[in-house]
């Protein structure tokens, strides 16, 4: 080993060591704020629970999001939403629960993990493919050479080069034209 790739594995090494440590020193703070409950106001829990009315589907109206559902069983649950909301939990806490008792059919949107990131990056590839497809056909027919020419017709100015042709053209045309 060099004497150089020794001070350049140490210094890889710290930055690892340093990251983990980071790392781990934040982890216990983030589960601290989790469990800890949220303090809202009264405005901030009607409109955080609209909101999550909207943004989950109903399991018991198929196609309507919780909002928009009349069953008796939609309205149970979004006062359970708002009543969660208001003891603190948080939106993810909310969802944990809602996907555990109804399974993923509840989010209007898939979760962007699994199987299900295709639904989210297949539109964008799609888009982009078909894009480079159309970018690349017209840079192929600008970069084409057009031969304007058909073979055995001749151009505008082919006639003025053979003088009979010439000759016979034009008598034709004050013959049309009488």
């Amino acid at each position: 080993m060099s004497a150089i790739q020794m001070p350049r594995r140490r210094g890889l090494l710290l930055t690892l060591l340093s990251v983990l440590l980071l790392v781990s020193a934040a982890l216990p703070a983030l589960a601290q704020d989790e469990a800890a409950p949220i303090q809202r106001t009264e405005q901030e829990i009607n409109d955080l629970a609209l909101d999550m009315q909207i943004r989950y589907m109903s399991p018991y109206c198929p196609g309507s999001n919780l909002r928009d559902c009349t069953s008796g069983k939609a309205a149970v649950l979004r006062g359970e939403i708002r009543d969660w909301i208001a003891e603190g939990r948080s939106e993810k806490w909310i969802e944990d629960e809602l996907v555990a008792r109804h399974g993923e059919s509840i989010l209007s949107a898939p979760r962007f993990k699994g199987f299900n990131m295709l639904v989210w990056i297949f539109p964008v590839l799609a888009v982009l493919i078909g894009l480079g497809l159309i970018f690349a056909y017209l840079q192929r027919q600008s970069s084409m050479a057009v031969d304007q020419t058909v073979p055995g017709r001749l151009g505008p100015n082919d006639t003025a080069q053979d003088p009979a042709l010439s000759d016979r053209l034009e008598r034709e045309l004050t013959a049309r034209s009488r």
